[in-house]
């Protein structure tokens, strides 16, 4: 007689004794179906997930994409204001070099000195100045702007600055100006009056005419910006020797307005040639 042992179906780790062979592959295809519907829900489930995430990478790489437009446009248009920057610089500074302007020549053609009083510790004084201007340069034009001429004794001002007529000087031109600079009871150092006082009697007086103001260099049609301008002419006064040079002789009275009756004639020396610093 022969014993017929049922089938076993082993499950995560249970043992099941199936009655049948058909009741066992049925309980199979059970849980085939109910594994199957689990893993389709979890992968739904995780496309959901995956979705916001693929928005927000693609997101991202637009927004960088823009950046990166925006930068390379922002860099192109600085590096051609800067290639231009470049460029009329260097147009500039040839036209600068080839030209090459020369700063004017100045010199002080004559000085009269009308009067002066020497109270301490302020001078009055009254003087006229004649001043040459040449251009030397061949190409280049020269606008003399704001120019303002005064007088000084050892460095310090004795006369209000005057201003001088604005004029354009063309090539190898030559300008002349003739102010008149006064300056009544200016304030100056103690120590001055007594100089001026001490030189008067000794019978020289050394005076600086200066002019200070802006020029601009002129190349055809084209006008270069403002450069500060300084000149500087000694102008010395002496009681000694002739009207050298077409000078002349004027009186001046000593310390006190001339109350000791004391008058000392002064004469300027000779044309002198100034310093200029463009």
């Amino acid at each position: 007689m022969r014993l017929t042992t049922p089938p076993l179906l082993i499950y995560s780790g249970l043992i099941i004794r199936a009655a049948t062979p058909t009741h066992i592959e049925l309980s199979i295809d059970s849980h085939a179906h109910q594994s199957s519907h689990t893993l389709l829900v979890a992968s739904e489930l995780s496309l959901c997930a995956s979705k916001p995430a693929d928005q927000a990478v693609a997101m991202s790489k637009g927004k960088e994409h823009h950046d990166w437009i925006l930068r390379r446009c922002c860099g192109s248009i600085a590096a051609c204001i800067l290639t231009l920057a470049v460029v009329v610089g260097f147009v500039v500074l040839v036209i600068y070099l080839a030209l090459h302007p020369s700063k004017p020549s100045f010199y002080l053609q004559d000085i009269q000195l009308r009067s002066i009083d020497l109270a301490d510790p302020s001078i009055s004084l009254d003087v006229q100045v004649t001043i040459a201007s040449r251009n030397p340069n061949d190409r280049v034009g020269i606008y003399y702007k704001t120019l303002h001429a005064f007088t000084t004794y050892r460095d310090e001002p004795v006369t209000i600055p005057v201003s001088l007529p604005a004029i354009y000087q063309g090539h190898k031109d030559q300008s002349v100006w003739s102010p008149v600079m006064s300056g009544d009871s200016v304030p100056v150092a103690p120590y001055v009056a007594d100089a001026m006082k001490q030189d008067i009697g000794a019978g020289y007086v050394l005076l600086h005419v200066k002019v200070d103001g802006r020029v601009k260099w002129k190349v055809g049609s084209w006008v270069s910006g403002g450069y500060h301008i300084f000149v500087n002419c000694p102008a010395l006064l002496s009681a000694t020797g002739g009207n050298a040079g077409g000078a002349f002789s004027m009186s001046a009275a000593t310390a006190g307005g001339g109350r000791n009756g004391t008058t000392v004639s002064l004469k300027f020396t000779q044309p002198s040639y100034c310093t200029v610093d463009v």
